[in-house]
């Protein structure tokens, strides 16, 4: 970079931060006339539509702005959700930059639009609304000079009642009016207590300098200041929680870890009339910290600066968000190491695939969902064993127009919504409106069925099965089957298999047959007891490999073992079967009560030659003898599996 491009946009962001400190009563603020305010933006539905781009991502559905109550001048900003707890239906809450919309997707493929909450003040369009949840209320803010929004509540269970087909105008159960309007609002669902951050009173002065305003929620119509921090200046955005990481001295503590324009700054709210600055950190060429997002295990943060690509690198013909050369420069996510919270340790920036403005950002397992304007969303993937390392694990673009150096497209994300196995993001997109998408999964085996599904017989054992969700790719050599055991000894020999898949109804399903230790021309195991590996690294679904590889048949509650005569799979011939046998016996493969797996040479027909190898095993037991074996894969045992006890 340029010494003067670096000095100038070190003297434009100087500039910007004194303006925010020094802004007299009757002055605008910065976030009133800048690149993203709504006279800035493109308009509504100017996104470019579909087709959308996307990688390891599915689209599930997609509600334009008029469809929730916006369009053309009205845009969408905010999202953030909120479930039901008794009947666990679901609502994607969607700010708007004159109100809120509320948005059913319980059936995450078909959302349904129940009506908007118009914001304070009639005819106010601003660019910025957050809302937060806690206790089944919806709680509401919205920045830029002129407005009185203060904190607007919801009671959300309004919304369960409300019929689709008529969407409702909400009016709000109750206006807080301790400041006139703010910048965010976070809380946190643990202690209720909420933080809310950038707040100014209605002469446009900073109230507690923009820093922290800590509320009580725990009446929603009836909050209550508690405290506050100012002791860093203005707070943009913010997460609080009860710390869990490694530091004992703070374990326990309510700590906010608060994005401060130039640093990340940790504060220790746990007396909230003595609040005290942990930590500020700083970090090279930063130009406005925006919002943050912990991992789960406190470890480590992660941050967003909304706008170093825009302002940090100036090319020859003086563009933002641009290199030496004129290029664009890639997105930046930055780093800390918080395991010492009076030391945090910046530890660098993951430099992104696309070269855009981010803006939120959420840590959800071992992945950051980002919303970074007109290149949509983002996935990054966390290496577990390196939290500093960071891959691009997949995105979903949800603004085709372009992918400039912008402020249109993807302004945030809601990865929190509990789907069970599904993966699925909500998505709220400046001019298109409302997303709702599924993160590609690694595949995984969902089931495994010793011949045909729900068989207990392995009197004649002819194939195995595993489902997989989705269209998965399945490389040559990927199965691996031996055998563990006879009925006398210990064996592991390996086994000749084919394997066969087929993707139909959303699941594939590959199929194991065997070519050797088969005792007819059916192909039925012998007796013994049976191990089938599953490589990890052979199996893909979107080139995504599988995390581990998956084992089936090294725990006895597996029941992948061949006994002939054993008709309910208990592994002892006994009574039960002997009535079974006497049942079939006799019968050829045209009569209704032949039973295939009895007939032990596979010559059509249940006779003497069957009987002789029944009677053998009458009365004796197929052991497991689980301990005396050992593991074979090299991936550990197959937590792959969603539900292990409903095989058979």
């Amino acid at each position: 970079m340029q010494l003067s491009s670096f000095c100038f946009a070190r003297a434009t962001f100087l500039l910007f931060v004194l303006s925010l400190v020094l802004t007299p009563a009757n002055t605008t603020f910065a976030h009133d006339n800048d690149a993203k305010s709504v006279g800035n933006a493109a308009p509504g539905g100017s996104g470019g539509g579909g087709p959308f781009a996307a990688s390891r991502v599915d689209l599930l559905s997609n509600l334009t702005l008029e469809e929730i109550g916006g369009g053309g001048s009205v845009l969408a900003n905010d999202c953030w959700g909120w479930t039901d707890s008794a009947s666990s239906r679901k609502f994607a809450i969607i700010g708007l930059t004159n109100g809120t919309s509320f948005v059913e997707v319980t059936d995450p493929l078909n959302p349904l639009f129940l009506g908007k909450l118009d914001t304070t003040e009639a005819g106010q369009n601003r660019a910025w609304r957050d809302v937060k949840v806690y206790n089944d209320h919806a709680f509401i803010v919205a920045d830029g000079s002129g407005n009185d929004q203060g904190i607007q509540t919801l009671d959300l269970t309004q919304l369960l009642t409300v019929d689709p087909a008529s969407p409702e105008s909400f009016t709000a159960t109750s206006v807080y009016s301790g400041f006139a309007w703010s910048h965010n609002v976070v809380i946190n669902e643990a202690t209720g207590y909420g933080y809310v951050v950038g707040a100014n009173t209605a002469n446009n002065s900073r109230y507690h300098r923009g820093g922290l305003t800590i509320l009580d929620f725990s009446d929603a119509n009836n909050i209550t200041e508690v405290g506050s921090f100012s002791g860093d200046g203005y707070t943009h955005d913010a997460q609080a929680v009860i710390y869990s990481g490694p530091d004992s001295t703070y374990l326990g503590k309510e700590i906010v870890f608060a994005c401060n324009e130039d640093t990340l700054s940790i504060v220790d709210v746990t007396d909230k009339s003595n609040t005290s600055l942990v930590a500020r950190s700083p970090y090279p060429e930063s130009s406005y910290s925006h919002q943050g997002w912990l991992s789960e295990d406190h470890r480590f943060f992660y941050l967003n600066d909304e706008l170093d690509e825009y302002n940090h690198a100036r090319g020859p013909d003086g563009d933002f968000g641009t290199d030496d050369d004129g290029d664009p420069i890639p997105t930046k996510t930055h780093i800390w190491n918080v395991e010492d919270l009076d030391n945090p340790s910046y530890e660098g920036f993951y430099e992104g695939v696309e070269k855009t403005i981010d803006h939120n950002l959420y840590v959800k397992g071992d992945f950051i969902y980002q919303a970074n304007y007109s290149s949509g969303m983002r996935i990054l993937q966390i290496d577990s064993a390196d939290p500093t390392s960071l891959t691009e694990y997949g995105f979903f673009d949800t603004f085709m127009a372009n992918d400039n150096v912008n402020f249109n497209g993807a302004w945030s994300v809601y990865p929190f919504f509990d789907y069970g196995d599904d993966d699925v993001i909500i998505i709220s997109d400046r001019q298109g409106g409302m997303f709702v998408v599924e993160r590609v999964p690694a595949p995984t085996v969902m089931g495994v069925d010793v011949n045909l599904a729900g068989e207990e017989q392995r009197s004649a054992v002819e194939s195995i099965s595993l489902r997989f969700e989705g269209d998965v790719t399945i490389e040559a050599g990927a199965f691996s089957l031996i055998q563990r055991s006879t009925a006398t000894e210990e064996t592991f020999e390996p086994l000749s298999i084919t394997v066969n898949d087929s993707f139909a109804n959303g699941e594939t399903v590959a199929t194991v047959t065997f070519d050797s230790h088969v005792r007819n021309s059916q192909n039925a195991l012998e007796d013994g007891n049976y191990q089938l590996t599953l490589t990890a690294s052979l199996v893909t679904r979107e080139g995504i490999p599988m995390s581990e590889d998956f084992v089936f048949g090294d725990e006895e509650a597996d029941g992948f073992f061949s006994f002939f005569g054993d008709s309910d799979g208990n592994r002892t011939l006994d009574v039960f079967d002997l009535l079974a046998f006497r049942k079939t016996y006799g019968m050829t493969s045209a009569d209704p009560d032949y039973d295939f797996s009895m007939d032990f040479d596979a010559g059509g027909m249940v006779n003497v030659f069957d009987l002789l190898p029944f009677r053998t095993r009458y009365g004796n037991t197929l052991p497991f003898a689980f301990a005396k074996f050992k593991q074979t894969n090299q991936g550990g045992k197959g937590s792959s599996v969603t539900d292990r006890a409903f095989r058979k």
